[in-house]
């Protein structure tokens, strides 16, 4: 970037710090105002709010590998969470419902629902601190993705210095040992099979190779980057340490001589090639320290950069601050989007092109494919990615959409948490409920656009001389990087950080309000001063982000924290949010069992099989908190009836209410009943209208000008039934007073 480019993004976020900072008093009265805004901000701004969350650099970053990996295709991958279609359920009557119960937290919904008493502060307790483990989840996700995509643009250098670089003779020295360290291996593999020697370290002799091979890829792509050479040389000695016991222990006496004298040479091989590289290359640490070298890179210092930043308005403000900068980004934010879409318009997809997918060993292969495949809106049901590739999990395509629609409804029905549901509690009345939610979602269509622009950018840069970009996730940053001008790269730039920004503060703001209200304030000092509780706000808010950071540390990529999110951990806890709406019988004890089995699952998928498909991932710990659920519920007492009574009268789902709903009279009941219908009948207008209107946008992008008119036509169709069966009734509100009358 020029220094034009650097003075744009520096104005910018010092203006958005002002702005934070500007409206502390008026979120400093109490914690209704901190995280709450005391239900006074106007439903437009919360719409606008909950666009410019959405719209994170991470998950941008990821949707536009989708789409520049499979085309369009990948809007229907990303039904796992991208596409935001939640939205719909929000909108139609999960909004209004969470509205309703005039709460701050989910945790604080728990006892409104299963009472003051212990299920109702068990419940609380455990979905405070499954709400507080997701939003640290978010928080590392977010410090990936923020990390790798503006570390591109500020040239951070690295925890270090090279003293005497890399060069092509000593690669070419190198490259003989590297592979002589394969063929000692092989040599092991060979040995072991004839002598019928059953070695448990070989896997992990397996994976040290593997691992090796791999950094020395990277170091042969980048030989004057440090945290590739500091990883090298780590990978080798690490495949040494792997051994080092085995050889020294009694068991080694049970091991033919053969196999004992593979695994010597093996290790010498290590040896001889760790001598030659500190013969070859000089390099410093900071701190004299590999670890810092490893973790402590370009990208985390980025993220930390964003972080402070946004922590600065974030804890001194809350919600007042989070919305009303949210909507000052949110104005920039639209104008890039509508800048990048119009720039794509000038460019043409060829009819061959090349994209490239990551494999597992932390490389990337090159893939052909056409323009007719890559701009179907009809997705397929089978992907032909490499058995090596990352992405090969997907291949089983029309399997995974349909679990993705499955967990989508299953989550829309059950509602969300964190800062999407923290809007609804905001709101002032069920119709404007329904506005944040229309507008909210209008504004997200022009995401796809923007996104399909920069995948289609991506793919005809990689048509020229820059060749084709190597890393998906990567797309957007070099995008920007290479395509764009001087000053308008600021903007760009500017404005994709004011989306990182945006997530991460209402992350945060309503990840605190769990530790404050639902932890602190009910359970450890209930009489606590306002101003006590607001330093409590603020200081979980910081103690949050520290964890988040922390276990970054330990991510690979942005898909990989993305998919657990998703599938895994928010699989845990989708069945128990799911029945508590719909099903009279569930208490507080079959939630808070539920959800401690599906987070418990979620730790064992992650810990002990990683890489299953996704949807097995969601089957394994959705089912097991299911299980969970029903134990729970059935092996301890209904919930008190007159905490049922008041719940059904103050939200009024639909569902399993059976005894409940006899004690209304029919006057009132028919009232439910009718809004009732109308929700569910409008529930399936509105998640293909919301699926339609974002392919519809895309494909103004990709100019396939016969599929816009179909899908402008269905969406008109679409949008006819919403207006009829939902928008115009939004003002007509059933009451149920204490006498049961309406």
């Amino acid at each position: 970037m020029t220094t034009i480019d650097y003075a744009i993004v520096f104005v910018y976020l010092g203006l958005i710090v002002f702005v934070g900072m500007y409206l502390q008093k008026r979120a400093s009265s109490g914690i209704d105002s901190y995280f709450l805004g005391n239900r006074g901000i106007p439903w437009w701004a919360l719409g606008a709010s909950g666009m410019a969350s959405n719209l994170d650099v991470s998950g941008t970053m990821i949707n536009t590998a989708w789409v520049f990996a499979l085309g369009v295709s990948g809007l229907f991958l990303e039904i796992r969470g991208g596409v935001t279609l939640i939205m719909a359920f929000l909108m139609i009557f999960m909004g209004k419902w969470n509205r309703r119960a005039k709460v701050m937290t989910m945790a604080e919904w728990m006892r409104f629902r299963f009472g003051p008493g212990r299920e109702g502060n068990a419940a609380r307790i455990v979905s405070a601190f499954s709400v507080l483990i997701m939003t640290i989840a978010m928080i590392t996700y977010f410090t990936v993705g923020s990390g790798k995509f503006i570390s591109t643009f500020l040239n951070i250098p690295e925890a270090g210095r090279i003293d005497n670089a890399l060069e092509n003779p000593e690669i070419e020295t190198l490259d003989p040992l590297v592979s002589d360290m394969i063929m000692q291996r092989m040599l092991l593999d060979y040995d072991c099979t004839t002598s019928r020697t059953d070695l448990p370290q070989k896997p992990a002799i397996d994976q040290a190779v593997r691992d090796v091979v791999s950094a020395w890829r990277a170091v042969k792509g980048e030989p004057d980057v440090i945290y590739n050479l500091s990883k090298f040389r780590a990978a080798v000695r690490q495949s040494g340490k792997k051994l080092n016991g085995l050889l020294k222990s009694p068991e080694s006496a049970a091991v033919p001589s053969v196999v004992i004298a593979d695994l010597k040479a093996f290790m010498n091989s290590g040896d001889a090639l760790i001598q030659e590289f500190d013969r070859s290359v000089s390099y410093r640490a900071l701190f004299n320290s590999e670890w810092v070298v490893q973790y402590i890179t370009p990208e985390f210092m980025a993220a930390l950069l964003m972080i402070f930043l946004a922590m600065l308005y974030t804890v001194a403000s809350g919600l007042y601050g989070v919305v009303w900068t949210d909507v000052f980004q949110g104005v920039l934010i639209f104008g890039i989007l509508v800048y990048v879409c119009i720039k794509a318009m000038a460019v043409q997809l060829p009819e061959t092109f090349a994209i490239s997918v990551p494999l597992k060993d932390g490389t990337f292969r090159e893939l052909v494919t056409s323009r007719e495949i890559w701009t179907s809106a009809l997705p397929r049901m089978k992907l032909d990615f490499p058995a090596e590739s990352s992405y090969a999990i997907y291949n089983l395509f029309g399997i995974a959409i349909f679990f993705y629609l499955v967990k989508v409804t299953i989550e829309g029905c059950g509602g969300t948490s964190q800062y999407m549901i923290q809007r609804y509690y905001a709101a002032r009345s069920d119709r404007e409920a329904g506005l944040l939610s229309l507008f909210w979602t209008f504004l997200l269509s022009f995401r796809w656009p923007f996104i399909a622009a920069i995948a289609v950018m991506g793919i005809v840069f990689g048509t020229g001389d820059g060749g084709v970009i190597s890393d998906p996730e990567k797309v957007l940053p070099v995008v920007v990087n290479t395509l764009t001008g001087i000053g308008i790269k600021g903007f760009l730039v500017a404005g994709l950080m004011a989306a990182a920004m945006s997530t991460f503060d209402s992350t945060v703001n309503a990840g605190a309000a769990y530790w404050v209200k639902d932890l602190y304030q009910a359970y450890i000092n209930p009489k606590a001063s306002e101003k006590n509780l607001m330093l409590h706000g603020r200081w979980s808010s910081i103690v949050i982000v520290i964890l988040g950071v922390l276990f970054s540390l330990t991510v690979r990529n942005i898909n990989e924290i993305w998919g657990w999110i998703t599938m895994s951990i928010g699989a845990g806890m989708i069945i128990p949010t799911l029945l508590r709406w719909y099903w009279w019988r569930m208490n507080g004890y079959g939630y808070a069992i539920g959800i401690a089995v599906g987070m418990v699952a979620a730790v064992v998928q992650r810990l002990g099989f990683p890489n299953v498909p996704e949807y097995v991932a969601f089957s394994f710990a959705s089912i097991l908190s299911l299980v969970g659920t029903v134990i729970g519920t059935y092996t301890t007492k209904p919930t008190d009836r007159s905490v049922l009574d008041n719940f059904y009268k103050t939200t009024r789902p639909f569902g399993l209410w059976s005894p409940v709903r006899q004690q209304l009279p029919a006057s009132v009941m028919e009232k439910i009943n009718l809004e009732n219908r109308r929700d569910i009948i409008s529930t399936f207008f509105a998640v293909p209208w919301q699926v339609v209107l974002f392919l519809t946008m895309m494909m103004i992008i990709l100019k396939v000008w016969n599929t816009f008119f179909i899908l402008l036509g269905l969406l008109i169709l679409l949008s006819a039934g919403l207006y009829f069966n939902w928008f115009r009734h939004l003002s007509t509100e059933v009451k149920v007073d204490e006498a049961g009358e309406s």
